[in-house]
């Protein structure tokens, strides 16, 4: 999938979002929020859920614009730390996530300890967008499929490794 067509699919997703907040039911009188709602985002500005988080956030201010929505970049340790302080808020509905599989999925397999359990400490709501993801290559490598790229990496020593957060491998059959 090329840049162009990601951007467009990304965009369409929003689009659809900004709609659906738009579009939500009334109801007759206004129960939530009664506080400040702050959307924290557990990566930094410019980042795609933070981008989605401001979306989010000026279709909540639409729909009830006599309450204050403020998104708050909490960057840091992969994504746990503003994870973290979703899990670990006051449970009055004044405090909401948006993320991605990292902190949610990905880091209970790269890390032996978290300072949240997903399973427990985060309830999903809903799925905001679809990021397409790619792997890429420098083009001046002799490289046309994962399976290319799969025959490059055999080639490298197994004691060998740049990966920036410690994997424990499996020892060598002997």
């Amino acid at each position: 999938m090329n840049a162009d067509v990601a951007f467009r699919a990304a965009k369409h997703a929003l689009a659809t979002l900004l709609s659906l907040l738009a579009l939500g039911s009334a109801a007759p009188a206004q129960d939530w929020p009664r506080k400040t709602v702050r959307i924290v985002v557990p990566f930094g500005p410019g980042s795609t859920p933070d981008v989605v988080a401001r979306l989010v956030a000026d279709g909540l201010q639409q729909k009830y614009p006599a309450s204050a929505f403020v998104v708050e970049n909490k960057p840091g340790v992969s994504g746990n730390l503003g994870t973290d302080i979703v899990a670990k808020a006051t449970p009055d509905s004044s405090t909401l996530g948006v993320s991605i599989g990292g902190p949610l999925a990905i880091n209970t397999l790269l890390l032996s300890r978290l300072p949240y359990d997903p399973r427990k400490d985060i309830k999903p709501i809903t799925q905001l967008v679809t990021q397409p993801s790619l792997l890429a290559v420098h083009p001046a490598q002799d490289v046309n499929s994962l399976a290319d790229l799969l025959l490059c990496f055999a080639k490298i020593p197994a004691d060998w490794c740049t990966c920036p957060i410690p994997v424990r491998r499996r020892p060598s059959p002997p």
